[in-house]
């Protein structure tokens, strides 16, 4: 098998189990025994690819490329799989997967190195003819912007073209600009536009206000200014989003998220390589050290800020134009490679929520890596949050573990049916440190445990409100005995559950307290706290209702009418909560959020 970092390895046995493999170093033969769980999907695939299979081993592979969001290998496979006799059912079959199960009309067909539908090879003729007839259209409309001598009309009409995706086009333009304008100060803008890494950005999922959502944020590195390559990268983005939301939680919050895909136009193809001494010029510097793939999270914010609406929660991942073993997450940046996007939801488990690796092999080729070491004793108990524990005192770990809370909740709780407490072996080594479950997201690719789902969850409260609107905004509102109001408020809509909404009142007579809202600064919202404290209890509204809007959207809404309330002051709160059984513990309150008003009845 040859690897990428620039090695040969013999398979010399290999059972469901583990595969041992032969390299040489320094003139020896080194035996190299590994479990399947510590290989990566990309490794496996490079493994079983490299020897000979019948029709039925091709199927496994497509399955395994598909497993490692490896298209481009998926695709190649299938197509050898339809150009054999024996194996051309099976690869309609897995295409009819996608449709449905149901087969188009036509057929499959062979297009340019793929196999798509009649209909679909179809549309890609159409677009190919369309795109020629854009071009020729956009150089006439060129040579006549050039002879009005608008150099700002010239370079508009540049940022259209690559709106609709002739980026050749576009440069090759603001290039002719360049040349023929009579001054620096002139062709100032088309300069800028053509040393700008950013060439355009596709909104792949919009669900809501920028202000209210998490933002997603796919970066392309290594990408040259090619239509062709940044195709095939907002191809790649949107198998990495439909991966993303194919587990949960993120499946299951899918409407909190918003995803753009920002298309950068990169001097060189691929991205550095160590070993080779591979040295590429890219936006993002993006680079694979003996198989460990990492970028400059400095220059992928520096990106993700020309994007301000998005606020504090923008998040990144970057798809680089290239191959490697081992992907990377963290602090708001998640690295992966074309070939190796099923790890996404792994990566973002780092990135997004802080959560620490839980396998207990140490990743990479490099030869000064630390590899694992031997069990230490006298290790002292202490907390790796937000999902880990360490110590060698298993009994001293157990007791003074942070996710006690999970362990007492007992099997009831346990929405996955997996036993918690404490499971050695996490953060690259098999001793003194401690998980919550046997498996994980964070170790073998499984759903998430336990405890990192709450952390998840809490991660995406802290950005997101339970409350995605209400109307009219929070204030006072002044009626008459013979008045009405009617109060609304649209909840966040997970996908399989509703949150809960309840609506209170309470009477506080002619005078209105201090602090209350509409006297100065914002009326009290957030997270279930009021400003005004009063010990009674609030009752509960009579008049409220639950439906849709115009726009598929839950709506929530309470009527007050003056001649049910006493002459004053009435505070009316709606507090909003997931109750979701992911979370048993919400300390801080983040899974819950309130409105007020204050309503005012004329005696």
């Amino acid at each position: 098998v040859d690897f990428d970092d620039g090695f040969r390895a013999l398979v010399v046995r290999a059972n469901a189990a583990e595969v041992e493999l032969e390299t040489s170093i320094a003139g020896g033969k080194v035996l190299d025994r590994r479990p399947w769980s510590q290989l990566s999907p990309l490794e496996r695939l490079r493994l079983f690819r490299a020897v000979p299979h019948s029709v039925d081993g091709l199927l496994g592979i497509a399955f395994l490329a598909e497993y490692s969001g490896n298209t481009e290998a998926f695709e190649q496979i299938l197509l050898s799989l339809h150009r054999g006799e024996a194996g051309r059912a099976l690869a309609e079959a897995i295409l009819d997967r996608g449709n449905g199960g149901i087969r188009p009309p036509g057929g499959y067909v062979e297009y340019k190195g793929r196999l798509i539908s009649a209909a679909e090879r179809d549309r890609r003729v159409d677009d190919v003819r369309l795109k020629k007839q854009r071009e020729r259209e956009a150089i006439a409309e060129m040579k006549r912007l050039k002879k009005s001598s608008r150099i700002e009309m010239v370079v508009a009409y540049v940022k259209t073209l690559r709106e609709q995706g002739s980026f050749e086009l576009a440069d090759n333009f603001l290039r002719q600009v360049i040349e023929q304008a009579d001054d620096a100060e002139q062709s100032a803008e088309a300069r800028r536009l053509l040393q700008d890494p950013l060439l355009a950005f596709r909104r792949l999922e919009e669900n809501g206000r920028p202000s209210n959502r998490v933002d997603f944020f796919i970066l392309g590195e290594g990408y040259p200014v090619d239509d062709e390559y940044q195709e095939a990268f907002l191809n790649s983005a949107n198998t990495c989003k439909k991966l993303l939301f194919s587990v949960d939680p993120y499946r299951e919050y899918e409407s909190y998220f918003n995803v753009t895909a920002l298309q950068l136009g990169s001097p060189d193809s691929g991205i550095d390589r160590i070993p080779g001494d591979v040295e590429k010029d890219t936006p993002l510097d993006a680079g694979v050290r003996w198989q460990i793939l990492t970028c400059n999270s400095s220059k992928v914010f520096s990106f993700t800020r020309r994007f301000p609406e998005a606020g504090k929660d923008r998040q990144a991942i970057v798809i680089c134009n290239d191959y490697a073993d081992v992907a990377t997450g963290g602090g708001g940046v998640s690295t992966l490679s074309k070939a190796g996007l099923s790890v996404v939801n792994h990566e973002v488990g780092h990135s997004l929520a802080g959560l620490r690796d839980e396998y207990d092999y140490v990743q990479g080729t490099d030869p000064e890596r630390e590899l694992v070491k031997k069990r230490e004793m006298n290790v002292p108990t202490s907390e790796a949050r937000p999902n880990l524990m360490r110590g060698s005192d298993r009994e001293d770990v157990l007791s003074k573990t942070f996710w006690d809370y999970w362990i007492d909740a007992g099997e009831e709780k346990w929405w996955n049916h997996s036993k918690v407490s404490i499971f050695e072996g996490g953060d690259h080594t098999p001793f003194n440190v401690w998980r919550p479950q046997m498996g994980c997201m964070m170790r073998d690719g499984s759903g998430f445990c336990v405890v990192c789902m709450e952390k998840m969850i809490w991660t995406i409260y802290r950005y997101v409100s339970p409350i995605d609107r209400v109307e009219p905004e929070p204030g006072d509102i002044e009626i008459k005995a013979g008045e009405e109001v009617v109060l609304k408020v649209w909840p966040m809509q997970p996908r399989t559950h509703d949150l809960e909404v309840a609506w209170t009142i309470l009477s506080f007579g002619a005078q209105k307290p201090v602090g209350a809202g509409g006297d100065g600064g914002e009326s009290a919202s957030g997270r279930g706290r009021t400003r005004v404290i009063d010990g009674r209890e609030a009752e509960a509204a009579k008049r409220v209702a639950s439906g849709q809007d115009p726009s598929g959207r839950t709506l929530h809404a309470a009527q007050f009418r003056g001649k049910d309330l006493d002459p004053g002051w009435h505070r009316v709160v709606v507090e909003v909560k997931d109750p979701t059984i992911w979370v048993i513990r919400d300390e801080k309150g983040l899974l819950r959020d309130s409105r007020e008003w204050w309503i005012h009845v004329e005696g």
